[in-house]
């Protein structure tokens, strides 16, 4: 007997679960234990090769400057390869963001992924395996959906096609095309598998489907296997807030599938989802502390619902119309409180809810579809402060997990119809489209130029996207392109201390010190507490001659961050400078010891050992720094000094 057979039979006999549309739950109660056969097969190796051909092109894509640096390719954890740096990442939170498990698989990505060339950009490992870890963690993500949607319509060709919509939707290309976008892939995959175990754990019992055609060929799960599921359930979601802290909303997702497609009852499924709620309750204090948003204009309380609706509309649309995608939207919220669609996109969340509401007893799905789409971006709404929020109050990797909403609306209204020629052509054209777009997509995520050259075409006057272009020229060599491209950041980023932090830069390397210090005193003014324009500051002084002001800022910075390497290394510059030698030593090795990876620290050891004569130490010093980065002309000069080696890198 068919499964859409079966499915009538259960309509009829338990009609309060019956109508138009309501295909995931019979369908779940009488096909929880399908048979398996290469039929069952097809649709699995279509979803997967669907998937690998049209993400392929990311996998040679290069590292980009839109925060790989900071997570990966900068990052002193990852470079020293040690027990002691994966603990780190453990013991407390890196970059204000507590998530160690994803650090901790960039961690092994890097063991394999070294390499003995540096790039032009002195990065010593091969962006290919980022890129390809990204990619087959996204396949896993669509398989785990294609079963969770398979549990949840009974049906095969509609959950396939479900899991397509999820996995080829334009909007994935962020997450999947982005190495720093793994921690959004891998807290989604690990959510799926949460809700798809479960579902495993709080199907019907085998008492409920004692009349069901089938019944005899259901093979009965027992006490222990479900109380298994829901251990994996449980672990999965714990690793997803280690990935993540977004995950927090994932209980509300399976509250909602176990009220409204498994039909439990409301004490069973709080008393299954206590655990969760308390692990989420943990994620988020812990969130607010290591990233607290304290000084992140968020507008008004009062103002906040209007900004989460027009976020939610903006996310709709996108969903609807996949075009004019890009890494920053002009979507901050100044300019939103600036507009005037605000005032009016709320309408399109109230049509949501309403649309759930009507469809509420005849076709469940809906209402759930809605539920997984909105609480998958319900921490980024604007409801509450978040970081990202300064520069925009939407994005697209916060929609990976939110797509999995719509991926059921599809299953599920798939496996309702009757006109199945019709639908599969449709649907196989629409999805083929989506395919084509996400296809054209990833050449925009191929590096920081090609990213931001697109963020300029979307958000003409982006800050960021200039910036980020002023440092890949700096990379590069052009000169001339960064200075522009850095004024152009401060022109249209004039409050963002980062802005000027990259001019000063490109100041010192065009030999212009006055200009220089100016820059990194207005970064200074406008980030006192940011350590990376505090330091800069102190080194343009000490460039100019300016040691008394660059002694104090320095001292006081050792103060506040006695454990960082940065102020420990100016410090070394100034005392150098004023020939208290064994001091600068001192501190030249603190910083060293601080971070290894850097090679300012080892050159200004190195220039430390070389005033107090012990030359062959020095020569080591300039050696490893070669070592770190062959092009840099400090230590090589040095090392000529001092009679040492280059490393082969260097040669």
């Amino acid at each position: 007997m068919s499964s859409r057979a079966v499915s009538k039979q259960d309509r009829r006999r338990r009609p309060d679960r019956s109508g138009p549309g309501s295909a995931p739950a019979s369908a779940t109660a009488s096909t929880i234990a399908p048979r398996r056969s290469w039929t069952d097969r097809w649709p699995v190796v279509l979803l997967a090769c669907a998937v690998v051909v049209t993400f392929l092109p990311v996998c040679g894509h290069e590292f980009s400057g839109w925060d790989d640096p900071e997570n990966v390719t900068a990052n002193p954890h990852l470079y020293g390869q040690t027990l002691a740096g994966l603990w780190a990442f453990w013991r407390h939170p890196y970059a204000d963001l507590y998530i160690p498990l994803t650090y901790t698989v960039w961690w092994g990505l890097a063991k394999v992924a070294r390499v003995d060339t540096p790039d032009i950009a002195e990065v010593t490992l091969n962006p290919y395996v980022f890129h390809a870890a990204n990619l087959l963690l996204h396949v896993g993500s669509a398989w785990v959906a294609y079963r969770l949607l398979h549990l949840l319509t009974g049906r095969r060709w509609p959950a396939c096609a479900g899991a397509m919509l999820f996995a080829l939707h334009p909007l994935q290309v962020e997450p999947v095309a982005w190495v720093t976008g793994l921690k959004d892939v891998l807290s989604g995959l690990l959510s799926l598998v949460a809700l798809w175990q479960y579902v495993l754990f709080a199907r019907p019992e085998p008492a409920e489907l004692a009349n069901d055609p089938e019944g005899a060929a259901y093979d009965a799960a027992s006490k222990r296997d479900r109380r298994w599921h829901y251990l994996a359930a449980t672990l999965a979601f714990a690793a997803a807030l280690l990935a993540k802290p977004a995950a927090v909303t994932v209980p509300l997702m399976a509250a909602g599938i176990d009220l409204w497609l498994l039909r439990r009852s409301w004490r069973r499924m709080i008393l299954s989802l206590v655990p969760w709620v308390a692990l989420a309750a943990g994620c988020t204090a812990l969130s607010m502390r290591v990233q607290p948003a304290s000084n992140v204009f968020a507008g008004s309380l009062p103002m906040r619902p209007l900004i989460a609706s027009h976020t939610l509309a903006f996310y709709l649309c996108k969903f609807l119309l996949p075009v004019g995608l890009a890494a920053i939207y002009p979507q901050s919220v100044t300019d939103l409180l600036s507009g005037r669609s605000i005032w009016f996109t709320w309408l399109v969340p109230v049509a949501l809810a309403g649309l759930a509401w009507a469809f509420r007893r005849r076709a469940p799905w809906v209402a759930v579809a809605v539920l997984i789409f909105v609480a998958a971006v319900l921490p980024v709404l604007g409801l509450v402060p978040f970081a990202y929020e300064a520069r925009s109050t939407v994005a697209d990797r916060y929609m990976y997990l939110g797509l999995l909403g719509p991926a059921l609306a599809a299953a599920s209204l798939l496996s309702a119809v009757s006109k199945k020629r019709v639908v599969a052509v449709t649907c196989g054209a629409i999805l083929a489209t989506l395919a084509v777009l996400t296809f054209h997509q990833t050449r925009y995520w191929r590096d920081t130029q090609a990213i931001f050259r697109r963020v300029l075409a979307v958000y003409p006057t982006s800050d960021v996207a200039y910036c980020n272009l002023a440092n890949d020229a700096r990379q590069h060599g052009q000169w001339d392109d960064a200075l522009a491209l850095a004024q152009q950041a401060v022109r249209y980023g004039p409050s963002e201390s980062q802005n000027f932090i990259v001019l000063g830069g490109v100041f010192r390397e065009k030999g212009r010190d006055a200009d220089s210090a100016a820059a990194f005193r207005k970064a200074w003014e406008l980030a006192p507490g940011n350590i990376k324009a505090v330091t800069d500051y102190v080194m343009a002084l000490g460039y100019t001659g300016q040691i008394d002001q660059a002694e104090a800022i320095g001292r006081s910075a050792l103060q506040r961050w006695p454990n960082e390497m940065e102020p420990h290394r100016c410090m070394a510059m100034v005392l150098l400078a004023r020939k208290q030698i064994p001091q600068a030593l001192a501190e030249a090795e603190t910083a060293v010891r601080l971070d290894p990876s850097d090679e300012w620290s080892h050159v200004m050891l190195g220039r430390c050992l070389e005033v107090s004569g012990r030359r062959a130490e020095a020569a080591q010093q300039y050696a490893i720094a070669l070592s770190i980065v062959p092009s840099d002309t400090d230590a090589g000069d040095g090392l000529k000094r001092n009679g040492g080696t280059p490393p082969p890198a260097a040669r």
